[in-house]
């Protein structure tokens, strides 16, 4: 059995609103040094790995902290999004033309085994990098498959309205595994799931 060190952790308690999240005072945020009790893992544990590599190598987060409580906010964003995601987002460069996009009615990913092989995947929704003079586009979607590199999109044009997304269980419309399911409120909804060599949608309505 190996034991990991104790070390110091930073424990941050943030109480978000879902409207108007962005005016909380910092007062509001609470930082406490505490002590991690010693972990013990087998040889074999990949979370010691997982574990040691948060410790020693932060996982990828654009926003550099400062006393705005904008800044802080969106920093807390990121560094919800799992590491692993965002680390896979930095290496195949996405970071380059994309950023993360959240909102704050609703989750900030899914979580889900959406293409059946039992690892989970995360679901996110990305903005694309443009000049302020340049054409709004509409945010799309980014599915990162769980145990390796792949990323699969699903363009804006195939996204209806994103005011609310959940995952759907397992079942005969979202075939290989759980799916996700988007909608723009009291209008048209989508089912997005895994077919086998991409993602298709099914059980548009108005």
């Amino acid at each position: 059995m190996v034991q990991r060190p104790k070390v110091q952790l930073i424990r941050c308690t943030l109480l978000l609103l879902s409207i108007g999240a962005d005016l909380l005072p910092l007062s509001w945020l609470r930082l406490e040094v505490i002590q991690a009790q010693p972990v013990e893992f087998s040889a074999n544990n990949t979370f010691e790995k997982d574990s040691k590599q948060q410790i020693h190598k932060p996982a990828y987060n654009p926003v550099k902290l400062t006393s705005s409580n904008q800044t802080l906010l969106e920093w807390l964003r990121h560094e919800n999004i799992p590491g692993w995601v965002r680390n896979t987002f930095f290496k195949k460069g996405l970071n380059k033309r994309y950023t993360f996009y959240f909102r704050d009615i609703r989750p900030l990913y899914l979580r889900g085994d959406f293409n059946g092989d039992n690892q989970i995947d995360i679901a996110v929704m990305l903005k694309e990098k443009l000049p302020k003079n340049a054409i709004h586009r509409n945010p799309l979607m980014a599915i990162f498959h769980g145990g390796t590199q792949q990323v699969f999109f699903i363009s804006p044009e195939d996204l209806p309205a994103d005011d609310l997304w959940e995952v759907v269980p397992k079942g005969d419309s979202t075939k290989a595994g759980e799916g996700i399911f988007m909608a723009k409120a009291m209008s048209s909804s989508k089912v997005f799931y895994w077919d086998g060599k991409q993602y298709s949608a099914t059980g548009t309505s108005d």
